[in-house]
């Protein structure tokens, strides 16, 4: 497997759940009532900020498979 192709892997496996997580909160929590310091909406706020970060991952400290 190249590097790209790891790399997308890892970025679409953590989409998902990340974004299963979001849908979970937003099932169980009214995030629209939500207070700012709300634990729920603090964590949604968190794997909102790792989907965007989750676009920057590289080839850095990359595992390489001998």
């Amino acid at each position: 497997m190249t590097k790209d192709a790891k790399i997308l892997e890892i970025k679409e496996k953590v989409e998902a759940l990340v974004n299963e997580a979001i849908e979970l909160l937003e099932a169980n929590y009214d995030m629209d009532n939500a207070k700012f310091n709300n634990p729920a909406y603090m964590t949604m706020m968190d794997l909102n900020g790792a989907l965007i970060e989750l676009d920057c991952l590289d080839d850095e400290d990359l595992k390489i498979e001998d």
